[in-house]
């Protein structure tokens, strides 16, 4: 990709967000483990309460607390949150499967910056892809208030470095009608 500097600190956010994401869903994931440990070794069968812990119910407390305590996470497309628990379901999925090592917190600068798209929340053309949520976020950078709906999606735009080979020829008429009505 060849993103501008602005789409560059969408990106970066993304991935950080999306690191946050993970690291608080496995502290989590072991405080409540504690506890239901803690339970399953205190507390007679018929009067326990506790289930053990799973990223469905993580991802389901963390959007209930959201808004509340972390509303910087709206600032990226809500895949990254998505794609944060899968990544947490995973790797315990892996751990207790005996295929891979106890998840570690991700640092920055040393894990992998990453995040996932659904299929259905962006679009390829031949030479850019279009990333939801980063036109507002520019323009929310910009506080630029007139003319918002024109720029959003030329913003939410990324020139990729090299045309795509993998793209067939009939989703790029479509996609090329539209690249040029954002352009």
């Amino acid at each position: 990709m060849n993103p501008t500097p602005e789409q560059v600190e969408y990106l970066k956010r993304a991935c950080g967000t999306r690191r946050f994401i993970y690291n608080w869903g496995r502290e989590q994931w072991e405080k409540q483990y504690q506890a239901y440990k803690h339970e399953q070794e205190t507390v007679p069968e018929q009067e326990r309460k506790l289930k053990p812990p799973n990223a469905l119910a993580l991802k389901k407390h963390f959007n209930e607390i959201r808004e509340q305590e972390y509303p910087w996470t709206y600032d990226v497309t809500k895949c990254v949150v998505e794609g944060a628990f899968d990544d947490l379901k995973k790797a315990y999925d892996n751990f207790f499967a005996g295929r891979a090592a106890f998840p570690k917190y991700k640092k920055k600068g040393k894990s992998h910056e990453s995040f996932y798209l659904s299929n259905d929340k962006f679009t390829v053309g031949s030479h850019w892809i279009s990333i939801p949520g980063l036109g507002r976020f520019i323009l929310d950078q910009r506080k630029v208030e007139k003319g918002r709906g024109k720029q959003l999606r030329k913003l939410g735009t990324v020139n990729l470095a090299e045309k795509l080979r993998f793209v067939k020829q009939e989703q790029l008429t479509a996609q090329a009608c539209l690249a040029h009505v954002w352009v």
